[in-house]
Order: C-alpha cells, then structure tokens, then sequence
C-alpha cells in the first residue's frame, strides 16, 4: 500500500475532531506556520479574565503604546499588508 493510500484509510476512520487536528498539523507542515486557534477553543476562554485584571493589563499596555522614531523601521511596521 502506498504512503497516500495508507494515509487515506487511516484517516477515513478518525472522527471530525481528530480530522481537524490532523488537517491543522498537515498545514504547519506545508506552511511552517499554524492556521489559528479554532473559534471552538477561543469561547472557552471567554469570561476567564476578570474586568479588574483586564483594566490592569491594559493600563500596564498604556506605556508600551509608543513609537521610538530613531530605531522604527516603515518595512516592518505590521499594519502593512503587503
């Protein structure tokens, strides 16, 4: 059996979740990145940081919302969508 058929079969016996592991695995391999967290597994989070600690983090992120204007680079900036 080949290589491709024998990954066929094999999947065609995994149910849609693992279906969707293996699918998010085979893209990390062609891509070298991954695809994103499933919508799925971000709800799960949701309501897990208390209004209290999100006030705080964005107030420690206050200070970091600065440009240092001898070291910034325009090639790099990541609101470029190139």
């Amino acid at each position: 059996m080949s290589e491709d058929a024998e990954i066929i079969k094999l999947l065609s016996s995994l149910g849609p979740d693992d279906k969707r592991r293996v699918l998010d695995f085979m893209h990390k391999l062609v891509h070298g990145r991954p695809r994103g967290t499933p919508a799925a597994e971000l709800r799960e989070l949701a309501g897990c940081i208390s209004h209290e600690d999100a006030q705080k983090m964005l107030e420690a992120m206050d200070g970091c919302r600065q440009i240092d204007l001898e070291t910034w680079d325009p090639r790099y900036s990541p609101f470029d969508n190139k």
